[in-house]
């Protein structure tokens, strides 16, 4: 996993967010803004990666199976 630390996520992420993954896998990448701690933000795009194995739905709500307290574990 490369991550990139930028201060505009804009060209790799699609709009200016906190972090997103580019990709998973031996090539994957995530793009994470400089004022976001890079545990943080790859601790939360795990929680993601976890879930799209489970179910490929994207929201943040329990209802999908996000866990705040996991992604707390993970950093």
């Amino acid at each position: 996993m490369q991550v990139f630390c930028l201060a505009d996520t804009t060209r790799m992420c699609l709009r200016d967010v906190d972090a997103c993954t580019v990709g998973v896998g031996m090539q994957a990448r995530m793009a994470v803004r400089l004022d976001v701690p890079p545990r943080a933000a790859i601790a939360h795009e795990a929680m993601h990666w976890y879930l799209w194995d489970v179910d490929p739905c994207r929201s943040h709500s329990p209802t999908c199976g996000w866990d705040p307290e996991m992604v707390e574990a993970l950093q």
